[in-house]
């Protein structure tokens, strides 16, 4: 595992984004939400996911083609956790940009 997060460090900043907003959202408690929503569900996981996917997507290997789905169960996990339901919203957010970052990553593949 170690191996693994030191050769994909793209990924493993998803990771620790993931954890850390996952944490802020059960530690803020109730009232926050919209914040917490705004910046971690909308901007920062997004982003974080779009980047690693397309890194592993250059990459190529084994997880290219799972990264968006670890990606996007993150984020419902996340949703779920600090909101109690998933969304279609949240759905999306966390789909469309990690696949458009698995694809891009593939077009642009590095050559070896």
């Amino acid at each position: 595992m170690k191996k693994f997060m030191k050769e994909n460090k793209a990924f493993s900043v998803f990771a620790v984004a993931a954890l850390v907003m996952l944490v802020l959202g059960t530690v803020a408690g109730r009232g926050n939400e919209l914040i917490f929503m705004l910046f971690g569900q909308y901007m920062l996981l997004p982003v974080v996911g779009f980047i690693a996917c397309i890194s592993m997507g250059r990459k190529g290997g084994k997880l290219t083609f799972l990264t968006p789905v670890i990606v996007l169960a993150a984020n419902l996990l996340i949703a779920l956790v600090v909101f109690g339901k998933i969304d279609l919203v949240f759905l999306i957010t966390g789909a469309v940009p990690a696949v458009v970052g698995c694809l891009i990553g593939l077009i642009f593949k590095k050559k070896k």
